[in-house]
């Protein structure tokens, strides 16, 4: 009983050890980079000196304790052939897909639908493209548009897009075929701003983004067997 209780205590100070040890260089960093809202910073355990900063709620990037030097991109486990860092934005990343508001989306069926997700994308990102060719490989899904055009050139599209008298055929002819929308008109400018507004509050940066209907986050292009196995994982 004593052993099993010293080895409590030791952990106990350990963690609180490591805890004061992350809350310290959290402090130094933020002193350091005042205009970045860090959220936390801790080491890599796997990675001697290599500092994990997560920044406004759900982005990551790793440093040195001093702040002097960045990387940006994800760290992958040769061992099991992991992305480390998609797991940990996994770990904290989730919305409640109940909640989005869906008259701002433009609704895309095939199949059964019943697989339900959300893109925020943009008509003039060629990466969106990309995502989309490999989605329209896919069947048995309800995709909410989710208009996200940063760029001027991609709002102007959009807003004509959403003037068609069906948008939904009028984005996958334009995404998948490149057939310009036949309207004219602007219309959807408050839902764009909204959605953009929406974006930034959930943590999505960039274009193409997908949200399941479990709440968790795809970052960027993926091919079609890989959104096909995040679908059937978080569907429900």
């Amino acid at each position: 009983m004593m052993k099993k209780t010293l080895i409590a205590l030791a952990l106990s100070i350990a963690t609180t050890s490591a805890f004061s040890q992350n809350i310290e260089l959290k402090n130094s960093l933020q002193q350091k980079f005042p205009n970045t809202k860090i959220t936390s910073a801790e080491f890599v355990k796997e990675i001697p000196g290599l500092v994990e900063l997560v920044v406004d709620r759900n982005k990551i990037i790793y440093t040195n304790k001093e702040g002097s030097h960045f990387v940006i991109g994800h760290v992958f486990d040769s061992s099991n052939n992991t992305d480390v860092t998609q797991a940990r934005i996994d770990s904290f990343t989730s919305y409640n897909f109940a909640e989005l508001p869906f008259n701002d989306a433009i609704k895309v069926v095939k199949g059964n639908g019943k697989r339900e997700f959300a893109v925020f994308t943009d008509p003039a990102c060629p990466f969106c493209k990309k995502l989309e060719q490999e989605i329209n490989k896919l069947d048995n899904y309800t995709m909410y548009v989710f208009p996200t055009p940063f760029k001027p050139e991609g709002q102007a599209i959009m807003t004509r897009m959403m003037c068609e008298s069906n948008p939904a055929n009028a984005w996958t002819n334009y995404m998948l075929n490149g057939v310009e929308p036949q309207s004219g008109k602007m219309c959807g400018k408050e839902s764009i701003t909204r959605t953009l507004a929406l974006a930034a509050n959930i943590g999505v940066s960039g274009t193409p983004s997908l949200l399941a209907k479990s709440g968790k986050m795809q970052p960027g292009y993926a091919p079609a067997d890989k959104i096909d196995a995040w679908l059937n994982a978080n569907s429900k």
